[in-house]
This record gives C-alpha cells, structure tokens and sequence, in this order.
C-alpha cells in the first residue's frame, strides 16, 4: 500500500499577513490570496458562481470555490487543518481534477500550486472550542472491567472491546463518531457467516467503546489473538500471482505489485491490554487498526475462512457455475467499458445458497478474444468463446451482508488486482483493488447498476450464426429481465444494513461509507491532537513530555505532528519511543473491589451489593463464609458439591473455586446447611445467576469439564 500524498517544503516565500476566518485559527492573507488565483485560473470555469463559470449548472452542484470561508467551514470538501481528508485537495492531488476536454486533467494543475492548496488547508485550525473532558486510558479499562462485572461468567469469557475513544478525545464531531461505529458494526456483520444481525452496543455515555461477543460471530477466542497480534509487516507480501500465468508474456503483469509503504510497520493494537491469556477479555483494539487489517488479506480471508478456488466457494454456496452457463441457468450484462475494469467487461449472475453469487470476467485488453462484443460466448467449450484474465466476486453471506473474492483466470483465489486491468477509483492515493477493502468502498450499497452492450450488438452485427445468437440471447438477457435482479440483490443487502441499525446513506464528509471512512481515516496522517488521544493524553501535556526529550528522532516527530503531516507508517514505526517519552503512568485494571465501586457508581446500590459481596470474596479467594438455610435462598445459584461436614464442604469449595476459576471465580461462594432425614448437609453452592438460562449455562460447561453441577432455583 502506498503512503498518502504529502508535498514537501514549499518553493517559494509565503509572507506572513494575519487572517482569520470566524470559528477557525489564523490563516496566512498571503497564501489566501495565491489560493483564490488558484481557484479562479483552474476551478471557477466549472464551480464558480453565476456569471463566472462557463455552465449554466454547477458541475456537481458545487458552485462557491471562490469562497473560501464556505469552503473551510461547510465540511464537505475541506476538512481545516488536513488536506489529506480535504477531498478537493486529494482529488487535485491526483491529477482527478481539474477536468480536462472530457478526460482527466489535461491540464494538471502543477506541483508548486499543489503545495499552495496543501499549505492553506493545513493553515486552517480546526473549530475552537472542544470543552470535552478527556477520558483516559483508565477510563476505558474501568469501564471494560465494569461492563465485565455486569455480565455472567460464560458472557464475559465471549466478550470483547473496539474502541474510538482517541477520535473523541482528538474532537473528532459526533456525527463522524457516529460514521465510525457504524464502519464497525457494518464490518462486524461483513466478517460472520452467522444468520442473525450483529449490533455492536456503546458501554460508555460517549459511545466511544464498543462491545461485541465472540459467540455472536462465530469467532474464536485463537481468531481475536490472531486479528490482535497482526503484523503490519505481512500487508507488504499479498499474494502477486499472475493474472495470465506466462510470465514471459508482455501482457501478463504481476497481480498487484504496489509500491509497499516506506519504513517498518511493527504490530499495533490496543496497547492497553492484559498478557494473561486467563484475563484476554480485557483486550481491546482500536476501532480504526482492526478495521484496515481486518478488511483486507490475509486476515480477510482467514476471518471468513475463505477457500482458496473458487470452486471451493461455490461448491460452499451451492454453485454449479459450469452447468449454469451451459444450460442457460445464469444471466450476463457485458460493458465495453465500466467504472472498475480498464477494457470490456462481462458481469455473471447465480442463484447462491444466501441470495446470489456475482462473477466478474475481466480483460487485459479487448482485442481478438478478448472483445467481448465479438467473443461474448465461453467460457467452456462454445465457438465465439472470450479469453479473460481474471475476476472479482461477491456473494451473500447468511445474514445477507457481502462477501468478496478475487481470481484468476484458473480460479485461484487471489489477493490484489492488476492495475492495468481493474483500478479502484474511490482511493485517494492507490489505484490498486485489494479484496474486501476495495470492495466494501466500491459497493457501499451493494450491487451497482450496469446496462448490458451484448445483447444489442449480437443483433445487429449480423456475424453471428443463428445458434450463436440463440446463445446469446439466453445467456444476455434484456434489460427488463436483467435489472429486477440487480435490484433485488441490493434491497437485500440494503435490508441487511437495515436489520443491522445500519443507515445505507450515511457518509462522511468525503463521501465515503462507513468501512471505508474508518480504514481511511487510519490511513492518513496524524496530527498532534490525534497523536496525544492515541496515548490517552491531552495534547499540551503530550506536546510538552516530547518537547524534553533528546531524541532527535523524536524531535522529527513531534515537528511533524505539529504540522499535521506525520504518515501513519512513521508513527506506527516510532510508537514504542513516543510511548516511553509521553506516558509516564501506566493504566492498571481495577481490582475486584475498585470494580464493584464502579459498578455500584454506574447503576446504582439496588444492583451492586451481590457484585460486592462476590468482589470481596474474589479478592481474597475465600473471604468471610455465609452458610444459610435453603428458605434463605434468593437468587439462582449452581451446587457443585455436598457433605456432612462443614469444614469438608468449605475445603471443597475453596478448591473448586480455585480449579474452575475461569468460571466461577468472580462469583459468591455460599454454603446451603440442609436438614434432611438423613441428617445434616452443607451444600457447596455459587452464585448468584440472573436466571435459569445462565446458571444452566454454566453448568453445562463445568459438566464438560467432568465436574458434577446442579442448577438451584430461589425460594422465595
């Protein structure tokens, strides 16, 4: 993946003339200036006002790039303070605009005038007044280890965190946190072959950490460790195998051989985290880390499991593909020329097991066999068949979200797309189509409209015999029979969202959905304010802990973050020295005790005295013993033992406490004194459970553990 567009030093002098724009920091008069020059030269012939510009209508209803207050202060094109999120700067940075005579940039706006827009933008502040108090790094685990506290034992064992505190923290506005938590939850729901929505919940009054149970995905604990443990360093080796497999072939390019990013990308996560593997539910991951390395392979393919052919999806799916296109069971639209491939392409219909199954049939180019006007026939065994080099797939998951695959012509499963075939036009710096990620941008609301060019031409060009264009005609069918299908699929996947409390319109500003602005947003480079929020830290008390050190490295750094142009890879590279010279107290996990206060603080005193009572027992593994009768009972409970003698019973339970304590460690321990015609027993008993479901559930799994369980209901 390449790093984002960042110019260098600019070549020339700004003079410094005070400016400031309402809400925003000072900006340079001087560079203003050069900027509307700019804009009036090269933009306001298609968005200027009326009278300036060339059209009668706006292109894309853009008409103020001469007023630079709207432009900084609407949200939609500049984002004050980072031209990488600005999307006018990254669309000129590209060479994407201005728009030539009807191509691309004719006449790309040069790199000094580039650094101008890059400086004006960078010199705009964000908006003053962010009165949110900072919540730290012991703020997330208190509220983790509080939420923990609430769950029962089996669900706090599923339970896992995603975070966005650190946007919060960096003032990020809350309709772009509220962008973000659908990224995660429509991600989440993209990731599971479960059949039921997956709604990810807010555990705090901010909405800033999100919990989510591994059993609800279908994952395991090993596939979190997994995700959790991710080397960034792998994301440099995804799998270039050839589209064309003669590599001596001029035409057969590697399969996605992008520039790799520049310098180490050592592991990241929450760095916050509990190295016990008996204590893995405190784990967390930041929200934007596991939505880029989640999103793309290998752990893309390695969370869904993914086959390596696609003879293997289909054969999961229920997919005859060579059988459906010899007896007419699919329907194709070709295009000489779409939004993704660079040539011809031909789209392919399947009935599929959740919904449908999508195959691309892409094209290194469209001569001989490879026009599919001419060849629009094959792939297996007709006259007129097309040589294609690859394809992209999509398919219904269970819960009717998408899933995606790329291949090659073989049906190899594959993890990037050549550029000289397919191209991802959404991405602001790399072109380069790379599975699921791509994906999720391109089909943000499913599947994409597309009008068929075959059907027509067969027709009419008169060069087809009638069996061929009987063939054709079956296998291309007419628009009105076409489109309903198309249809159909997206309102599934619409519906998806929906079920999942998904809005389908929601976009940030730079228009992308939600995945998409969350992996973006990872992408690009930081600031000093996001930097400090990484640490759990106010920006003036990390700024100043860096201002100390003797690091010269560190000093780039910390230059650079002010300038709000440090890439991503060069943070992540220097993480663990920022770490040292800026966090000087480390966060601890609340003990028993310190949670059941917390808990007691957040909902009250009518629901905390048990989880007090169990908190105090747990931190001195066996603390003051109550022994009660059975009418005493309140609550449901589990018995794991029973004898005569008191002191017996009370070994019995301090060992199993101890033996199971991944299960009912954190719960009370009590003794049941019974009175029955066969005398005296004391019941080792735990608790309490909220109801017969969980304390059956807990006895189900130490009975899996060969330990003998009774489910006790209350008495009163």
């Amino acid at each position: 993946m390449r790093g984002p567009i960042v110019f260098g030093s600019l070549a020339f002098t700004i003079a410094t003339v005070g400016y400031s724009l309402p809400g925003y920091g000072a900006s340079d008069g001087a560079l203003r200036e050069q900027v509307s020059t700019i804009f009036t030269q090269r933009c306001a012939v298609c968005h200027g006002p009326a009278g300036v510009r060339k059209y009668a209508e706006a292109k894309g209803k853009f008409d103020y790039v001469l007023d630079l207050d709207r432009l900084a202060t609407s949200g939609k094109l500049v984002s004050p303070g980072d031209p990488q999120a600005s999307k006018l700067f990254t669309l000129v940075a590209r060479d994407k605009m201005p728009y030539g005579a009807d191509t691309f940039a004719e006449d790309p706006v040069p790199a000094e005038e580039k650094a101008v827009i890059e400086a004006w933008i960078t010199s705009l502040s964000q908006p003053q007044g962010n009165q949110r108090a900072l919540l730290s790094n012991q703020f997330i685990l208190d509220t983790i280890a509080a939420d923990l506290a609430t769950l029962p034992g089996p669900r706090q064992r599923q339970a896992r965190y995603l975070t966005l505190t650190h946007f919060y923290n960096a003032g990020e506005p809350e309709d772009r946190l509220e962008v973000y938590r659908q990224g995660v939850a429509k991600l989440l729901n993209s990731l599971t072959w479960q059949s039921l929505p997956v709604i990810p919940k807010a555990i705090d009054p901010q909405g800033t950490i999100l919990r989510v149970f591994l059993d609800e995905l279908g994952w395991s604990s090993d596939l979190w460790t997994e995700i959790a443990t991710f080397d960034l360093n792998e994301l440099n080796n995804l799998n270039t195998a050839a589209y064309n497999v003669n590599p001596d072939d001029a035409r057969a390019l590697a399969y996605g051989k992008a520039t790799p990013a520049a310098g180490p990308l050592p592991r990241r996560r929450g760095f916050l985290r509990r190295p016990d593997p008996d204590q893995a539910p405190y784990t967390f991951l930041k929200a934007d880390w596991f939505a880029f390395v989640a999103s793309r392979p290998p752990l893309y393919h390695d969370i869904l499991n993914l086959p390596y052919t696609l003879n293997g999806i289909e054969k999961i799916l229920d997919v005859d593909r060579r059988a459906n296109i010899k007896e007419a069971r699919v329907v194709r639209a070709g295009v000489v020329e779409s939004g993704v491939g660079l040539n011809n392409r031909m789209v392919e219909r399947h009935d599929a097991k959740w919904g449908a199954y999508w195959l691309s049939y892409d094209f290194g180019e469209d001569l001989e066999e490879q026009d599919l006007l001419r060849n629009p026939l094959g792939p297996y065994g007709f006259a007129r068949s097309f040589r294609f080099d690859g394809g992209e797939v999509i398919f219904n998951l269970p819960n009717g979200f998408q899933a995606y695959l790329l291949a090659t012509d073989e049906g190899f499963r594959i993890d990037k797309a050549p550029t000289n075939i397919v191209q991802d036009a959404t991405h602001p710096t790399d072109s380069t189509i790379i599975n699921g990620a791509s994906c999720f941008s391109c089909h943000a609301n499913g599947m994409n409209e597309v009008k068929d060019e075959v059907r027509a031409f067969a027709q009419t060009a008169g060069t087809f015999t009638p069996k061929q264009l009987t063939q054709i005609e079956a296998l291309y069918p007419p628009d009105e029979v076409f489109q309903p299908l198309i249809t159909a699929d997206r309102d599934r996947f619409l519906d998806a969202l929906r079920s999942a409390e998904i809005d389908p319109s929601l976009r940030d500003p730079q228009g992308n959905e939600p995945i998409t602005a969350l992996i973006r947003r990872f992408e690009r480079p930081l600031d000093i304010n996001l930097a400090a929020a990484e640490f759990g830290l106010d920006t003036q008390t990390f700024a100043d802990r860096l201002a100390q050190t003797q690091n010269n490295d560190l000093k780039d750094v910390a230059a650079r973050l002010k300038q709000a142009n440090l890439p991503r890879n060069q943070f992540l590279a220097a993480f663990a020295d920022i770490r040292k010279a800026a966090v000087t107290q480390v966060a601890q996990i609340p003990t028993p005790v310190q949670i059941a206060a917390l808990v007691s603080e957040k909902e009250g005193p009518a629901t905390s005295k048990a989880q007090a009572d169990s908190a105090k027992l747990a931190d001195a593994r066996r603390g003051p013993l109550e022994i009660r009768s059975v009418d005493e009972n309140t609550s449901w409970l589990v018995q794991l033992a029973s004898g005569q003698k008191l002191e017996a019973s009370q070994s019995a339970g301090d060992k199993l406490k101890q033996q199971y304590d991944e299960l009912i460690g954190k719960l009370a321990f009590y003794i049941e004194e019974a009175k029955l015609d066969k005398g005296t027993f004391y019941r080792v008993q735990f608790g309490p459970l909220q109801n017969q479901g969980e304390a059956a559930a807990l006895c189900e799994q130490l009975e899996s553990a060969d330990q003998d369980c009774l489910v006790v209901k209350p008495q009163t």
